[in-house]
């Protein structure tokens, strides 16, 4: 994997717009360019789709700040992210991943169990554009959703996660992407134990599964799934911490029925979340609820971080 910085962005206001209409209109030159110089090359073998770098001058200030918690003293960690606020916990979880995997713990780190869970609006096309900031280009027209914006890098983290349940001090590791609409299930990346699902999901409920004294099972297979509801009809208290949006569910595992090995008592928990203030509140009450319930002693304490992503 190339070393350097990949920033992406999808056209939401004055700056990314202009930014963009800069770049179609470079792409579109250099196109008319090459096929000038060269009759042989014909337009249809440019796709509306096929990404072309522009240069471009870039400014980068930051980053600032970081987590104010250490991953590593925990069992059990939860990375959620709302949006774009993905950008913040997929670094966090790249840099969890590996310093128990490549680094080999070699500060002592604790983390066993990870539950990685990303909402977005839609998986549906975009017209985005990346920023290669090795070589500092623009890369131009690429219509990807949005889980592909960040698949490469979760399929790499997930594999590397994967790889050490072979060794003496595994690090089990799940991916939940939660989508308003799926739009094209059989476009879903495939990225090891994970779960994409149309829901809309309460941070609470996650939390209260990750950390129940029982093992989180997952499926296997690409099925419908059923909306939540108990059998009178009604939802039971903790399904009611969901908006239920749900009609289908991906799930992808190369190596059968996976599950997050069970949770161990004074281990420790920690939760990140990132994205909007209102996702920040829900996972202070979140970790408030459960702290209340008497089930954080137990666990050996809750630790907290919240990441505001806002315009």
């Amino acid at each position: 994997m190339p070393q350097g910085i990949s920033f992406g962005a999808r056209v939401v206001g004055d700056w990314t717009r202009s930014l963009n209409q800069y770049a179609s209109m470079a792409a579109a030159q250099t196109k008319a360019l090459v096929t000038e110089k060269d009759s042989t090359v014909k337009d249809d073998q440019f796709p509306s789709d096929m990404p072309v770098q522009v240069p471009v001058q870039v400014m980068i200030d930051g980053p600032y700040g970081g987590c104010s918690v250490d991953l590593g003293d925990h069992e059990t960690v939860l990375l959620f992210a709302g949006g774009s606020g993905i950008t913040f916990t997929l670094g966090l979880l790249d840099d969890i991943v590996g310093r128990c995997t490549r680094k080999g713990r070699s500060n002592g780190e604790r983390t066993r169990r990870i539950e990685f869970a990303w909402c977005i609006r839609s998986f549906g096309k975009f017209s985005c554009f990346f920023f290669a900031m090795e070589q500092i280009f623009l890369l131009t027209n690429i219509s990807i959703g949005c889980i592909e914006w960040f698949s490469s890098a979760l399929v790499d983290i997930a594999t590397a996660a994967a790889a050490s349940s072979n060794t003496t001090t595994p690090i089990d590791l799940h991916i939940s992407i939660y989508v308003t609409c799926l739009c094209v299930p059989e476009a879903v990346p495939v990225i090891p134990n994970s779960h994409v699902t149309i829901i809309r999901p309460s941070i609470y409920r996650v939390l209260d599964q990750l950390t129940s004294f029982s093992p989180t099972t997952t499926t296997t297979s690409m099925r419908p799934s059923r909306p939540i509801s108990s059998a009178s009809g009604k939802k039971s208290d903790a399904e009611s911490d969901f908006d239920i949006e749900e009609s289908a569910e991906c799930s992808h595992n190369s190596e059968g029925d996976r599950q997050l090995s069970e949770i161990r008592e004074g281990g420790g928990v920690v939760v990140c979340a990132s994205g909007p203030a209102s996702l920040a509140r829900e996972a202070a009450n979140a970790v408030a609820r459960l702290q209340m319930s008497g089930r954080g002693m137990r666990l050996g304490g809750i630790a907290l971080h919240t990441e505001l992503f806002s315009l």
